[in-house]
């Protein structure tokens, strides 16, 4: 991939776009909250509504969307799937993200 004077990559049409619609698929609370548990351990679903207190329906929403952006893997073992984050780069920006959110007391 060619590069900048600034050593930043030279991004396609394509890929913005794609990178806008990751961006799109972590803004919502709920989301950010699954990824932050799934950081931790893979989970199943079960888990995953104990912990966060969400319905199964609205869970199964959320972890769909993410799934569908590549955010997410699912693994199935027996009778239950569980989740895991798809890449250690989704791992990096979460272990980042509360450095670069600015929080107003």
């Amino acid at each position: 991939m060619a590069k900048s004077k600034s050593n930043l990559p030279i991004l396609d049409e394509r890929k913005l776009e794609e990178g806008a619609e990751c961006l799109k698929a972590l803004a919502s609370p709920v989301r950010l909250k699954i990824l932050f548990k799934l950081k931790e351990q893979p989970m199943c679903v079960t888990d995953l509504e104990k912990e966060l207190g969400i319905s199964q329906s609205s869970l199964s929403q959320h972890l769909r969307t993410l799934r569908y952006k590549g955010i997410v893997d699912k693994k199935r073992e027996g009778n239950k799937v569980y989740y895991t984050i798809a890449s250690d780069a989704f791992v990096q920006l979460l272990e980042t993200l509360p450095q670069i959110i600015c929080f107003k007391g």
